[in-house]
């Protein structure tokens, strides 16, 4: 499960977006399910030029990271205002949740430093959602690829993520799954057939029909 943790007095501002209407006459409008569970409100406010209008609440953060942390929360997006500029409030509410236990953190100025709130914190709160998700499965790939039997490792399997805009990610440890392919380096290939067993397996399925 992920939490939201955000700038306080914008709750729900990840719920209401950008009050898209692309089916105007619909009387029942159906809201899409959101990937977070709970969202945190946080006592701080960066105007758009850096002067901090509210101080951070340490205290008062800790106190919600360690409560949320109680109701089994490990994975945490962090949506502040003006952020995407001015992140030093991010950076800190991101340490905080490092030293409460939270194992997946994700902060938005370095996930997608949009200029606008909700598409940042839409993207944060995607890659808090799936990045467990895909660590698991990038590292159960790679231990299966190093457990496979019969075939010459010439170095262990290095799991490594291919961004759609290019490029390559260390590890599934990144913040940027826009896109991304999971690939295992140093892949132990199988020896590639011979000709007569090309040929034995076309007859096969030939006959197969």
């Amino acid at each position: 499960r992920t939490v939201l943790f955000i700038t306080r007095g914008f709750r729900d501002a990840l719920r209401i977006a950008y009050q898209n209407r692309p089916r105007i006459f619909d009387r029942h409008i159906v809201l899409p399910e959101m990937l977070y569970a709970e969202a945190v409100e946080v006592d701080e406010r960066i105007g758009a030029r850096g002067e901090v209008l509210v101080p951070l609440d340490e205290a008062g953060t800790r106190a919600g990271l360690r409560a949320a942390y109680d109701r089994g929360f490990r994975s945490i997006a962090i949506v502040l205002m003006h952020a995407y500029r001015y992140a030093q409030h991010e950076a800190r509410v991101a340490r905080l949740a490092q030293a409460a236990g939270f194992t997946q953190i994700s902060v938005s100025h370095r996930v997608s430093p949009l200029m606008k709130l909700i598409g940042r914190g839409d993207t944060t709160v995607v890659d808090a959602y799936l990045s467990p998700i895909l660590h698991r499965y990038v590292d159960r790939l790679a231990g299966e690829v190093e457990r496979r039997p019969g075939l010459e490792k010439p170095a262990p399997a290095r799991a490594r993520l291919r961004p759609r805009f290019g490029g390559r990610s260390r590890r599934a440890r990144e913040p940027h799954l826009d896109g991304a392919r999971a690939r295992v380096r140093n892949f132990p290939r199988e020896p590639p057939p011979s000709r007569r067993q090309f040929r034995r397996s076309k007859r096969s399925r030939r006959d197969s029909f």
